[in-house]
């Protein structure tokens, strides 16, 4: 997923900036989250080289959205409605499957999530019984099941999330040099 991947562990990015000038690279959109963070901690060296790059000005920005808990905590905390969330720890067992099986009698789904880094259904599974939890669990966990009881933040790895029972809309507009081009509006049901 990460271009960058092997750059980010020295921590320097005179690599990415020899490669970027070599090439005449002038502008960099990063693609995954793990190159979004990277690029924008050395945004001010980038931006001498005159490359330019579009992150946001805070690399912990694109941790707290991407990460599904710190960003659930995060909305919560700021009077944004968001479905039930539970992080996945030995002292939300019960509460995790009380989730499930409340869901699953209304015919709704419930949603295993990894938090962090992942894309287009990646590291996601939609659960509508005990069962098909149970095997998400060990499948996303590497079968390690829940985390323990006094795990924070962003080390939480995986949550269950209650799933919508009505119609999802949403919204996006596409602008070109100022000027709107295009916007969509989706209406789904998450029947899925």
């Amino acid at each position: 997923k990460s271009v960058t991947e092997d750059m980010a562990s020295s921590g320097s990015a005179d690599r990415f900036i020899a490669y970027c000038v070599a090439k005449g690279v002038r502008a960099i959109v990063a693609a995954s989250v793990p190159d979004s963070i990277f690029v924008s901690r050395h945004r001010e060296e980038l931006a001498s080289r005159g490359i330019q790059s579009l992150t946001c000005e805070d690399p912990e920005t694109h941790i707290r959205l991407d990460h599904k808990w710190l960003c659930h905590e995060w909305l919560s905390g700021h009077g944004v409605a968001q479905p039930r969330t539970l992080p996945v720890r030995a002292d939300t067992v019960a509460a995790c499957r009380d989730l499930v099986e409340a869901n699953a009698a209304r015919g709704n789904p419930c949603f295993f999530k990894r938090t962090f880094d992942t894309c287009a259904g990646d590291g996601v599974a939609k659960v509508t019984s005990l069962e098909e939890y149970h095997a998400a669990v060990k499948k996303l966990s590497g079968g390690g099941g829940a985390q323990p009881a006094d795990t924070s933040g962003a080390e939480q790895q995986l949550i269950l999330q209650q799933g919508h029972p009505g119609d999802v809309h949403e919204g996006q507009a596409i602008f070109y040099k100022g000027e709107l081009v295009a916007c969509y509006l989706t209406k789904e049901n998450p029947e899925m």
